[in-house]
Protein backbone atom coordinates (compact mmCIF):
# COMPACT_ATOMS: atom_id res chain seq x y z
CA UNK A 1 0.00 0.00 0.00
CA UNK A 2 3.28 2.24 0.93
CA UNK A 3 3.98 1.55 -2.74
CA UNK A 4 0.71 3.00 -4.03
CA UNK A 5 1.78 5.88 -2.16
CA UNK A 6 5.69 6.49 -2.93
CA UNK A 7 6.10 6.10 0.63
CA UNK A 8 9.24 3.88 2.04
CA UNK A 9 9.00 3.05 5.73
CA UNK A 10 11.45 5.10 6.48
CA UNK A 11 10.35 8.14 5.63
CA UNK A 12 7.50 7.25 8.02
CA UNK A 13 10.10 7.09 10.58
CA UNK A 14 11.57 11.23 9.67
CA UNK A 15 7.52 11.79 9.42
CA UNK A 16 7.59 10.29 13.10
CA UNK A 17 10.58 12.57 13.88
CA UNK A 18 9.34 15.89 12.91
CA UNK A 19 6.47 15.64 14.11
CA UNK A 20 7.64 14.21 17.62
CA UNK A 21 10.33 17.07 17.41
CA UNK A 22 7.82 19.85 17.00
CA UNK A 23 5.39 18.39 19.56
CA UNK A 24 8.46 18.94 22.03
CA UNK A 25 9.52 22.00 20.90
CA UNK A 26 6.27 23.71 21.50
CA UNK A 27 5.41 21.86 24.78
CA UNK A 28 4.94 25.41 27.07
CA UNK A 29 5.23 23.28 30.16
CA UNK A 30 8.59 21.57 29.44
CA UNK A 31 11.22 23.94 30.81
CA UNK A 32 14.46 22.54 29.85
CA UNK A 33 16.65 24.37 27.15
CA UNK A 34 15.24 24.03 23.85
CA UNK A 35 18.86 22.50 23.08
CA UNK A 36 18.66 19.83 25.58
CA UNK A 37 14.93 19.09 24.18
CA UNK A 38 16.05 18.96 20.98
CA UNK A 39 19.20 16.50 21.73
CA UNK A 40 16.68 14.42 24.23
CA UNK A 41 14.36 13.76 21.43
CA UNK A 42 16.38 12.88 18.48
CA UNK A 43 18.32 10.28 20.68
CA UNK A 44 15.25 8.65 21.74
CA UNK A 45 14.35 8.57 18.26
CA UNK A 46 17.73 7.99 16.43
CA UNK A 47 19.76 6.63 19.27
CA UNK A 48 23.39 7.96 19.31
CA UNK A 49 25.53 7.59 16.53
CA UNK A 50 29.00 8.54 16.64
CA UNK A 51 29.20 9.67 12.91
CA UNK A 52 26.38 10.11 9.92
CA UNK A 53 27.98 6.44 8.65
CA UNK A 54 26.41 5.13 12.04
CA UNK A 55 23.07 6.34 10.61
CA UNK A 56 20.60 3.74 9.66
CA UNK A 57 21.21 3.60 5.88
CA UNK A 58 17.71 2.34 4.82
CA UNK A 59 16.89 6.29 6.46
CA UNK A 60 19.72 8.00 4.51
CA UNK A 61 18.86 6.80 1.29
CA UNK A 62 14.76 7.70 1.98
CA UNK A 63 15.98 11.09 2.73
CA UNK A 64 17.68 11.48 -0.19
CA UNK A 65 14.89 10.01 -2.29
CA UNK A 66 12.98 12.72 -0.71
CA UNK A 67 15.84 15.99 -1.16
CA UNK A 68 16.41 14.99 -4.79
CA UNK A 69 12.25 14.34 -5.71
CA UNK A 70 10.85 16.61 -3.48
CA UNK A 71 8.89 18.81 -5.82
CA UNK A 72 7.08 15.53 -7.39
CA UNK A 73 6.31 14.20 -3.95
CA UNK A 74 5.14 17.45 -2.93
CA UNK A 75 2.76 17.85 -5.62
CA UNK A 76 1.71 14.13 -5.88
CA UNK A 77 1.02 14.09 -2.07
CA UNK A 78 -0.73 17.60 -1.94
CA UNK A 79 -2.87 16.21 -5.36
CA UNK A 80 -4.03 13.03 -3.39
CA UNK A 81 -5.19 14.62 -0.24
CA UNK A 82 -6.81 17.19 -1.60
CA UNK A 83 -8.80 15.06 -4.50
CA UNK A 84 -12.40 13.43 -3.39
CA UNK A 85 -11.23 11.17 -6.19
CA UNK A 86 -8.28 10.00 -4.28
CA UNK A 87 -9.70 10.03 -0.88
CA UNK A 88 -11.93 7.68 -1.91
CA UNK A 89 -9.37 5.55 -3.55
CA UNK A 90 -7.26 5.65 -0.39
CA UNK A 91 -10.58 4.92 1.90
CA UNK A 92 -10.76 1.41 -0.20
CA UNK A 93 -7.57 0.85 -0.21
CA UNK A 94 -7.07 0.69 3.78
CA UNK A 95 -10.73 -0.06 4.45
CA UNK A 96 -13.24 2.80 5.97
CA UNK A 97 -11.91 2.31 9.97
CA UNK A 98 -8.46 2.64 9.17
CA UNK A 99 -9.00 5.40 6.92
CA UNK A 100 -10.90 7.14 9.75
CA UNK A 101 -8.27 6.80 12.43
CA UNK A 102 -4.98 7.94 9.57
CA UNK A 103 -6.68 10.66 8.89
CA UNK A 104 -7.22 11.99 12.01
CA UNK A 105 -4.45 11.38 12.89
CA UNK A 106 -2.60 13.01 9.53
CA UNK A 107 -4.93 15.98 10.59
CA UNK A 108 -3.16 16.35 14.29
CA UNK A 109 0.20 15.83 12.88
CA UNK A 110 -0.88 18.61 10.20
CA UNK A 111 -1.99 20.77 13.33
CA UNK A 112 1.33 20.24 15.73
CA UNK A 113 3.52 21.18 12.60
CA UNK A 114 1.83 24.05 11.35
CA UNK A 115 1.81 25.46 14.88
CA UNK A 116 5.88 24.64 14.96
CA UNK A 117 6.77 26.44 11.59
CA UNK A 118 4.25 29.37 12.64
CA UNK A 119 5.94 29.88 15.82
CA UNK A 120 9.33 29.69 14.22
CA UNK A 121 8.17 32.29 11.85
CA UNK A 122 7.01 35.13 14.45
CA UNK A 123 10.55 33.95 16.28
CA UNK A 124 12.32 34.72 13.28
CA UNK A 125 11.01 38.34 13.51
CA UNK A 126 13.44 40.16 15.30
CA UNK A 127 16.11 38.64 13.17
CA UNK A 128 14.37 39.88 9.86
CA UNK A 129 13.93 43.38 11.56
CA UNK A 130 17.91 43.25 12.41
CA UNK A 131 18.32 42.31 9.02
CA UNK A 132 15.95 45.33 8.13
CA UNK A 133 17.79 47.63 9.92
CA UNK A 134 21.81 47.06 9.24
CA UNK A 135 20.58 47.15 5.24
CA UNK A 136 18.73 50.60 5.40
CA UNK A 137 22.27 52.13 6.43
CA UNK A 138 23.62 50.66 3.31
CA UNK A 139 22.94 52.70 -0.17
CA UNK A 140 21.45 49.83 -2.92
CA UNK A 141 24.72 50.11 -4.67
CA UNK A 142 26.55 48.75 -1.65
CA UNK A 143 23.74 45.92 -0.92
CA UNK A 144 24.27 44.95 -4.64
CA UNK A 145 27.64 44.74 -4.47
CA UNK A 146 27.12 42.29 -1.48
CA UNK A 147 25.03 40.68 -3.55
CA UNK A 148 22.25 40.70 -0.60
CA UNK A 149 19.49 42.90 -2.50
CA UNK A 150 17.17 41.17 -0.86
CA UNK A 151 17.19 42.09 2.02
CA UNK A 152 16.96 45.82 1.32
CA UNK A 153 13.73 48.32 1.90
CA UNK A 154 11.55 45.76 3.14
CA UNK A 155 12.54 42.87 1.58
CA UNK A 156 13.53 40.58 4.57
CA UNK A 157 9.94 40.90 6.65
CA UNK A 158 8.08 40.65 2.94
CA UNK A 159 9.84 37.08 2.85
CA UNK A 160 8.37 36.51 6.57
CA UNK A 161 4.82 37.50 5.37
CA UNK A 162 4.81 35.49 1.92
CA UNK A 163 6.28 32.46 4.34
CA UNK A 164 3.24 32.87 6.73
CA UNK A 165 0.77 33.11 3.90
CA UNK A 166 2.54 30.21 2.01
CA UNK A 167 1.69 28.21 5.25
CA UNK A 168 -2.15 29.79 5.66
CA UNK A 169 -2.51 27.80 2.10
CA UNK A 170 -0.77 24.48 2.84
CA UNK A 171 -2.27 23.56 5.87
CA UNK A 172 -5.89 24.23 5.68
CA UNK A 173 -6.80 21.66 3.03
CA UNK A 174 -10.01 19.37 5.05
CA UNK A 175 -8.58 20.83 8.20
CA UNK A 176 -11.24 21.09 11.01
CA UNK A 177 -12.34 24.57 11.93
CA UNK A 178 -10.96 24.44 15.38
CA UNK A 179 -7.38 23.03 14.34
CA UNK A 180 -7.13 26.48 12.78
CA UNK A 181 -7.60 28.22 15.52
CA UNK A 182 -4.34 29.95 17.07
CA UNK A 183 -3.91 32.59 20.01
CA UNK A 184 -3.89 36.31 18.62
CA UNK A 185 -0.18 36.36 19.20
CA UNK A 186 0.53 33.25 16.87
CA UNK A 187 -1.72 34.42 14.13
CA UNK A 188 -1.08 35.26 10.48
CA UNK A 189 1.74 37.41 10.02
CA UNK A 190 1.37 40.81 7.64
CA UNK A 191 3.24 43.75 7.26
CA UNK A 192 0.59 45.85 9.11
CA UNK A 193 0.51 43.40 12.38
CA UNK A 194 4.66 44.01 12.31
CA UNK A 195 4.11 47.80 11.51
CA UNK A 196 1.80 47.48 14.78
CA UNK A 197 4.71 45.65 17.05
CA UNK A 198 8.01 47.23 15.32
CA UNK A 199 8.50 49.10 18.78
CA UNK A 200 8.49 45.92 20.73
CA UNK A 201 10.42 43.97 17.92
CA UNK A 202 13.25 46.03 18.35
CA UNK A 203 13.60 45.94 21.85
CA UNK A 204 13.58 42.53 22.16
CA UNK A 205 16.78 43.02 19.39
CA UNK A 206 18.21 45.43 21.70
CA UNK A 207 17.75 43.01 24.61
CA UNK A 208 19.53 40.21 22.91
CA UNK A 209 22.86 42.98 21.55
CA UNK A 210 22.99 43.77 25.34
CA UNK A 211 23.14 40.20 26.57
CA UNK A 212 25.24 39.04 23.75
CA UNK A 213 28.04 42.60 24.31
CA UNK A 214 27.27 41.88 28.59
CA UNK A 215 29.34 38.21 27.54
CA UNK A 216 32.55 40.55 26.18
CA UNK A 217 32.16 43.62 28.41
CA UNK A 218 30.70 45.14 31.15
CA UNK A 219 31.95 48.69 29.80
CA UNK A 220 30.43 47.76 26.68
CA UNK A 221 26.96 47.69 27.99
CA UNK A 222 27.59 50.93 29.79
CA UNK A 223 28.48 52.63 26.75
CA UNK A 224 24.98 51.26 24.68
CA UNK A 225 22.80 52.24 27.93
CA UNK A 226 24.50 55.39 27.87
CA UNK A 227 23.65 56.66 24.40
CA UNK A 228 20.08 55.65 24.73
CA UNK A 229 19.64 57.60 28.05
CA UNK A 230 21.45 60.84 26.66
CA UNK A 231 19.18 60.77 23.67
CA UNK A 232 16.45 61.18 26.06
CA UNK A 233 18.05 63.77 28.22
CA UNK A 234 20.44 65.89 27.08
CA UNK A 235 19.69 68.62 24.54
CA UNK A 236 22.95 67.87 22.50
CA UNK A 237 22.27 64.04 22.98
CA UNK A 238 23.03 63.03 19.68
CA UNK A 239 26.68 64.25 19.56
CA UNK A 240 27.36 62.52 22.89
CA UNK A 241 25.11 59.33 22.34
CA UNK A 242 27.20 58.90 18.73
CA UNK A 243 30.55 59.40 20.49
CA UNK A 244 29.46 57.12 22.57
CA UNK A 245 28.74 54.20 20.43
CA UNK A 246 31.77 54.95 18.14
CA UNK A 247 33.73 54.29 21.41
CA UNK A 248 31.75 51.42 21.59
CA UNK A 249 32.56 50.26 17.92
CA UNK A 250 36.09 50.72 18.30
CA UNK A 251 36.64 49.18 22.08
CA UNK A 252 35.28 46.15 20.22
CA UNK A 253 36.65 46.12 16.83
CA UNK A 254 40.65 47.21 18.03
CA UNK A 255 40.53 45.00 21.49
CA UNK A 256 38.89 41.41 20.24
CA UNK A 257 41.70 41.02 17.65
CA UNK A 258 45.10 43.01 16.69
CA UNK A 259 45.54 44.50 13.30
CA UNK A 260 47.91 41.53 12.92
CA UNK A 261 45.38 39.13 13.32
CA UNK A 262 42.91 41.00 11.62
CA UNK A 263 45.35 41.34 8.36
CA UNK A 264 45.93 37.56 8.64
CA UNK A 265 42.50 36.87 8.75
CA UNK A 266 41.86 39.20 5.71
CA UNK A 267 44.33 37.66 3.55
CA UNK A 268 43.03 33.99 4.35
CA UNK A 269 39.43 34.56 3.90
CA UNK A 270 38.49 37.89 2.63
CA UNK A 271 41.39 38.54 0.10
CA UNK A 272 39.20 39.05 -2.73
CA UNK A 273 37.38 41.81 -1.09
CA UNK A 274 38.57 44.87 -1.97
CA UNK A 275 38.88 48.08 0.88
CA UNK A 276 39.80 45.65 3.46
CA UNK A 277 42.89 47.40 3.79
CA UNK A 278 44.98 50.23 3.03
CA UNK A 279 48.81 51.35 3.06
CA UNK A 280 49.60 54.02 5.31
CA UNK A 281 53.79 54.99 5.17
CA UNK A 282 54.28 51.69 3.49
CA UNK A 283 52.57 49.68 6.49
CA UNK A 284 49.97 47.57 5.27
CA UNK A 285 46.66 48.06 7.67
CA UNK A 286 42.53 46.78 8.02
CA UNK A 287 40.58 49.61 7.47
CA UNK A 288 37.29 49.79 9.81
CA UNK A 289 35.60 47.49 7.58
CA UNK A 290 38.01 45.29 7.39
CA UNK A 291 38.31 44.94 11.38
CA UNK A 292 34.27 44.85 11.37
CA UNK A 293 34.42 41.82 8.70
CA UNK A 294 37.10 39.62 10.95
CA UNK A 295 35.02 40.49 14.50
CA UNK A 296 31.53 39.37 13.03
CA UNK A 297 33.09 36.24 11.72
CA UNK A 298 34.86 36.11 15.14
CA UNK A 299 38.23 35.59 13.73
CA UNK A 300 37.56 32.30 12.60
CA UNK A 301 38.35 30.35 9.41
CA UNK A 302 35.19 31.43 7.25
CA UNK A 303 34.40 27.77 4.49
CA UNK A 304 31.56 30.05 2.99
CA UNK A 305 30.46 33.69 3.41
CA UNK A 306 26.62 34.40 4.13
CA UNK A 307 24.81 37.23 3.16
CA UNK A 308 23.85 37.45 6.83
CA UNK A 309 27.87 38.37 8.11
CA UNK A 310 28.92 39.85 4.92
CA UNK A 311 25.90 42.79 5.42
CA UNK A 312 26.54 42.60 9.48
CA UNK A 313 30.22 43.51 8.45
CA UNK A 314 30.21 46.45 6.19
CA UNK A 315 26.67 47.56 8.12
CA UNK A 316 29.23 48.35 11.08
CA UNK A 317 31.29 50.25 9.04
CA UNK A 318 28.94 52.45 7.72
CA UNK A 319 27.45 53.20 11.51
CA UNK A 320 30.10 54.27 12.19
CA UNK A 321 31.35 56.67 9.95
CA UNK A 322 27.33 57.94 9.83
CA UNK A 323 27.79 58.40 13.97
CA UNK A 324 31.21 60.49 13.10
CA UNK A 325 29.14 63.18 10.81
CA UNK A 326 26.91 62.88 13.57
CA UNK A 327 29.87 63.47 16.42
CA UNK A 328 30.65 66.63 14.54
CA UNK A 329 28.08 68.22 12.75
CA UNK A 330 26.22 68.40 16.18
CA UNK A 331 23.79 70.73 15.59
CA UNK A 332 20.97 68.73 17.96
CA UNK A 333 18.32 68.68 15.81
CA UNK A 334 15.07 66.60 16.12
CA UNK A 335 16.42 65.10 12.91
CA UNK A 336 20.28 64.48 14.33
CA UNK A 337 18.55 62.37 17.25
CA UNK A 338 16.59 60.37 14.66
CA UNK A 339 18.90 59.92 12.97
CA UNK A 340 20.82 58.52 15.54
CA UNK A 341 18.72 56.53 16.91
CA UNK A 342 18.28 54.73 13.86
CA UNK A 343 21.84 53.64 13.68
CA UNK A 344 21.54 52.84 16.92
CA UNK A 345 19.00 50.70 16.21
CA UNK A 346 20.64 49.43 13.28
CA UNK A 347 24.27 48.73 15.42
CA UNK A 348 21.92 46.80 18.03
CA UNK A 349 20.93 44.39 14.99
CA UNK A 350 23.96 44.03 14.05
CA UNK A 351 25.64 42.28 17.14
CA UNK A 352 23.11 40.84 17.59
CA UNK A 353 23.05 39.26 13.49
CA UNK A 354 27.23 38.72 14.48
CA UNK A 355 26.28 36.72 17.52
CA UNK A 356 23.80 34.76 16.06
CA UNK A 357 25.62 33.54 12.93
CA UNK A 358 29.20 34.64 12.87
CA UNK A 359 30.00 33.44 16.67
CA UNK A 360 27.80 30.42 16.55
CA UNK A 361 29.44 27.88 17.98
CA UNK A 362 32.01 29.64 19.31
CA UNK A 363 33.69 27.86 22.11
CA UNK A 364 33.22 29.23 25.52
CA UNK A 365 36.91 29.38 26.02
CA UNK A 366 37.35 31.80 23.39
CA UNK A 367 34.53 34.43 24.48
CA UNK A 368 36.70 34.30 27.79
CA UNK A 369 39.20 35.35 26.17
CA UNK A 370 38.48 37.96 24.21
CA UNK A 371 36.22 39.42 27.60
CA UNK A 372 39.43 39.59 28.93
CA UNK A 373 41.16 41.42 26.40
CA UNK A 374 38.60 43.74 25.61
CA UNK A 375 37.84 44.64 29.59
CA UNK A 376 42.20 45.09 29.51
CA UNK A 377 41.11 48.70 27.38
CA UNK A 378 38.98 49.97 30.46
Amino acid sequence: MLVDLRVQDPMLTFWDAVVTTCVVMTDENDTRPRMDRLSDVLEGIFGSPESVDDIDPDLVEALNYMAENQEELLAYWTKHLRQTTAQDFLQRLFGAAVYVRLKRALQSDLQVLALAMRRLNHALLPYAVAIEDAAKVLTPEQLSALAVENFGAGKALDMLVSLDDWLQQAFQFDLPEELLTVPADEGPLTLKVIEESIDGIRQIVAGKSRRVLAELSDVCVRKMTGARTVLDVSEDGASQAANSLIELIDRLMRMAFTKTEVLAWIRANCADIPNLTYVKDGVELPTKRGEAMCFVHAGRPVEQRTPFTMLTGTAISVIRTQLQQIKHADTGTPEEVLATRTLMSALEGCFTLAFSFGWAGVEAAEVVKLKVQIEQAA
